[in-house]
């Protein structure tokens, strides 16, 4: 194959700042999709940059030939697929790299690829990766962050753990909820994949019971510490308890 990769920007550039940006989210698409073929990155070097309407980059390969050749044809396959509205082979990970704010175009020898115009409508479709939908959840109330913004998160019995943003007339029912098992209501913001939500927004929140605390040590503590029955028996008791209202 050729010696150098040719690429262009097919849309229309305006100032230095953008064009830096694009060029800087280029390499991250050629760092990208040589790391996840090969597990290093594809250096290449510029060799000459065209400023004039489209922008032209030509670059040369540091790397080896096949592993760049496995990039060009990786790049140009998942370019063919999106142009197309098909859902390509790339990961999602490496998908998102393609967005490089402007449509391109890449030759390197035989391999000649072009984005259409709906290639990044397309590809933004391949990305959208969430849904939103009315859940209730519940578990336990811990961690509640009122600095950078007022979110707790909750523990559920299975599953992971759910951050709930709140408003602030919520706070004073949030902070009382704190260490309780509850349910929390509200739109659920759920990533493909996944059955449990990532975040949800508060809409309701009740509280079901507290949660008995128990004893930090055991020891100094004799029966009459525990009603009269023995250490172990206490922790079984409140091992029981605890059961029961996670149950």
């Amino acid at each position: 194959m050729s010696d150098f990769l040719k690429a262009r920007f097919l849309d229309e550039l305006s100032g230095l700042k953008r064009l830096a940006e694009s060029m800087s989210k280029f390499q991250g698409l050629l760092d990208a999709c040589s790391e996840h073929l090969n597990g290093s990155k594809a250096d290449f070097s510029l060799v000459s940059m065209a400023k004039n309407s489209p922008v032209e980059l030509v670059l040369a390969p540091k790397s080896a030939s096949p592993a760049v050749d496995r990039v060009m044809q990786f790049i140009n396959e998942t370019v063919r697929d999106v142009n197309q509205g098909l859902k390509p082979k790339c990961p999602q990970r490496q998908l998102r790299s393609f967005l490089v704010g402007t449509r391109f175009s890449i030759g390197y020898g035989a391999i000649q690829a072009e984005t259409s115009e709906l290639f990044e409508s397309n590809l933004r479709g391949l990305l959208r990766r969430e849904r939103r939908e009315f859940q209730t959840v519940r578990g336990t109330i811990e961690a509640i962050d009122i600095h950078d913004k007022l979110e707790f998160r909750i523990f559920p019995k299975l599953g992971k753990p759910v951050r709930c943003r709140f408003e602030e007339f919520q706070f004073g029912q949030v902070q009382k909820a704190i260490g309780k098992i509850a349910e929390v209501t509200g739109v659920a913001l759920v990533f493909k994949g996944d059955t449990e939500p990532t975040v949800l927004k508060v809409e309701a929140l009740k509280v079901l019971e507290s949660i008995p605390a128990p004893p930090k040590t055991l020891r100094g503590l004799g029966a009459r510490d525990y009603a009269g029955i023995d250490s172990v028996a206490h922790v079984r008791s409140v091992r029981a308890e605890l059961e029961r209202g996670l149950g």
